[in-house]
């Protein structure tokens, strides 16, 4: 860890895929546009002394978001100093390694995270949206982003700490916790606001990979399509049957996949199969599929639409007629 490595030396799987600065707005831009907020962001209180402003700078040549940077003293080197450097075992800001930073960093990360799950996909169930989130905080997930930004190099730790074979994905995960309790810290007015931004900016490509499954023609998911296919068309006689296509499947991130597809049951017919879909959970599966239905066969959806309404006319008449004899015999 003590060792210096140049970018060139990084291999491809150490660090994030390498984009454009547009390409990193253009992800959030879209995570806007397909998952935007349902909920508005609650405000944090300040709860340390004003400090400097948090100011901003680009801590390497591959094409991440911004690094925030932290003003000068402890909170700026702590992250990056490891207990087995610190001349006293009390954590103090004379002596401060990131083991208690990485403890508040851990929480921060966790409330930022559930913040973004729960506000952008509420379509999700309770299970996939814990599933979801813990794909974002994972060891390996923040170790990627710090070998990113070349956290390895700016760790002062022990050679015998160094070799003593401890998970270096562990040790980074632990160190971008702390940063980012750093972050928060160094700026208790808008401290959270810019950790928030920043981490959405780093894992608005991966949730997007997750949730549209590669697909770039995924459109914002309607939360209440399946309720508004149903009312378009179910009646007393029609009906919509939701399906598993076929098994569940796991991608290389270990997140679910299922997929469903939606058939319109029709007296006397074979069930008809007007659409699919594909989600992180049987819900969203189905809210997919009855999108996609209202989509690619909107002249079927019309047409049965229409067969509800001529159906309903012919039930307002016959109660009419039924009531003008009632009133004249």
């Amino acid at each position: 860890m003590t060792k210096k490595r140049s970018h060139d030396q990084s291999t491809s799987d150490e660090r994030p895929h390498k984009t454009s600065r547009t390409d990193v707005c253009d992800h959030v831009e879209v995570l806007n546009q397909r998952y935007p907020e349902t909920i508005p962001r609650a405000h944090v209180p300040p709860y340390l002394p004003a400090s400097s402003p948090v100011s901003k700078h680009s801590a390497s040549s591959l094409a991440l978001p911004l690094l925030p940077s932290i003003p000068a003293g402890y909170l700026a080197t702590a992250p990056f100093t490891h207990a087995s450097t610190v001349d006293s075992k009390y954590s103090t800001k004379t002596h401060l390694s990131y083991e208690r930073l990485e403890f508040l960093g851990d929480a921060y990360l966790e409330v930022i995270a559930t913040r973004l799950v729960y506000s952008r996909f509420p379509q999700l169930l309770t299970g996939k949206q814990s599933q979801l989130r813990q794909s974002m905080v994972r060891n390996s997930t923040l170790a990627v982003f710090a070998r990113g930004y070349n956290f390895g190099d700016r760790l002062k730790i022990s050679q015998r700490e160094a070799a003593s074979g401890k998970s270096q994905e562990k040790i980074l995960g632990d160190v971008f916790e702390a940063y980012v309790a750093a972050i928060v810290l160094s700026d208790p007015e808008g401290g959270f606001k810019t950790a928030e931004e920043w981490l959405t900016k780093l894992w608005a490509p991966m949730l997007l990979q997750v949730m549209h499954a590669g697909r770039s023609d995924a459109q914002v998911l309607e939360v209440d399509a399946k309720s508004l296919l149903s009312g378009k068309v179910e009646t007393m006689e029609v009906r919509l049957r939701y399906d598993e296509e076929k098994q569940m499947v796991r991608t290389k991130d270990s997140v679910q996949q299922h997929f469903i597809a939606v058939y319109l049951i029709r007296p006397g017919c074979q069930p008809l199969k007007i659409g699919s879909g594909t989600g992180v959970g049987k819900t969203e599966a189905g809210m997919r599929a009855a999108l996609d239905a209202m989509e690619r066969n909107a002249a079927v959806v019309e047409e049965a639409a229409q067969e509800k309404e001529n159906q309903k006319r012919a039930r307002q008449e016959a109660a009419a007629a039924k009531a003008a004899a009632e009133s004249t015999s």
